[in-house]
Formats: C-alpha cells, structure tokens, sequence
C-alpha cells in the first residue's frame, strides 16, 4: 500500500527543505506491509529513470528482513542498522530505473514493515554501503572520487573486533567511535568524518578469517 505524506509547517523550518522533483509534484512516499505465516520477496516502490530515492527510515519488527535494489542486497538486517534507519534520520540513496523490494527469510508469524522517503532528481549526492567484508585480514570499504571529498555521516560496526583505518591510519581502538549507535554522533546520522578526494577507508577484523558488518552513509561535497 502507498500513500503520500505532505509535510506541513506553522513556520519555514530551519535548514534546506527536501526537493520536489518537480512542480506541482509531491516527492513524499510512504509504504506499509506485513507478512504473515510466508517468506519471500514483495517490489514495494518503482524508482523511475532520472530520479533517485532517498531513503529517510526503514523500520521492522521481525528481525529477518532486508532490502534490495532489484536483486542486489542494499541494505541489511543487524540490530544497530535496524534501529539506526528506522529513527529518520537516514539519507539512503537509491538509484532510479529499479524497483525497491524487501525480502523476507524467514516464514513464521507476522513480520511487518515500513518504508519512507523522497525523490530527488538523479545524481544526488548522498551515498550508502552495507555489506560485509569477506572476512579476515583488511578491506577497504569505500574510496571517495578523486576529485570530491565525502562527508560520512554515519559509520557502524557491529563488534568491537572491527577496527577502521583511514589511509591505512588507524582512526579507532577497540571498535570505538564505530561501535555503537548511542551517545555517539556517527551512529545517529550526524558525523562530520572527512574522507578527502581519492581516500580510502578500511576496516580489519582482529579474528583471523572473521568478516566486519558495516554501514556507511553520507554525501559528497561540492567543491
């Protein structure tokens, strides 16, 4: 089911408004689901071409869910992801000429969800990576373009085991800043972590042939 959501304000609100793709047009989506007693996999929202969509919050109850850009895996079901995306605070990008679609994999009881979010013309800014490394040794997770810096808004580990590296410079210990989402500015959408132009970041896990579950959010700088 789809429905639209129409912001309303007594007064402007501070800071940049979400764009409208177009006039007269409302960018705002929602959508509701459940599954009951069945697994599977359900399109809920149809990107058009030339547009993408941002992902604002993405929430479920069951513990068995995750989402996928056709049939890639976009984003994942570990407890911290879960409660992280689904307080609104997320921009997750998704790239138009695709449909976004939710896979279940279990099949007992109910499992519902809830999306939201807005589109934007293509080429927005903001991107987003959860995976996991392929376990063992050092990985890079991201590589910023060589000619934009990226802000990363948000970093998360799952374990403390994983450590994150900047240019091959340790930039944690024990897991921390990365290691949780409470009391901590980049598990909440709001970090100010510079990864400049042509930067890497990579996570090590500190168990020999153990993979590092991640999620990294944020949006490149305009020069």
């Amino acid at each position: 089911m789809l429905s639209a959501i129409a912001p309303v304000w007594a007064h402007t609100p501070p800071g940049p408004m979400l764009p409208a793709v177009s006039l007269g047009s409302n960018p705002h989506k929602s959508v509701f689901g459940e599954f009951v007693d069945v697994g599977g996999t359900r399109d809920i929202l149809l990107i058009p071409e030339g547009q993408d969509f941002i992902i604002t919050a993405f929430r479920e109850t069951g513990g068995d869910l995750e989402l996928l850009r056709d049939g890639e895996v976009i984003l994942l079901n570990p407890p911290y992801y879960r409660e992280y995306v689904a307080a609104g605070n997320a921009k997750l990008r998704v790239e138009g000429g695709a449909t976004i679609r939710v896979r279940r994999m279990g099949s007992w009881l109910s499992s519902p969800y809830y999306l939201q979010g807005y589109f934007v013309a293509a080429g927005s800014p903001h991107r987003f990576v959860s995976a996991h490394t392929p376990g063992g040794g050092t990985h890079t997770i991201w590589t910023s373009d060589p000619d934009r810096d990226f802000l990363v808004r948000t970093l998360i580990t799952t374990t403390s085991w994983c450590e994150v590296s900047l240019d091959d410079v340790p930039i944690s210990s024990s897991g921390f800043p990365f290691d949780t989402i409470h009391n901590n500015s980049l598990g909440k959408g709001r970090g100010m972590l510079v990864v400049g132009k042509g930067s890497t970041l990579s996570l090590t896990h500190g168990m020999e042939g153990e993979p590092c579950t991640y999620l990294i959010e944020g949006q490149y700088l305009q020069p």
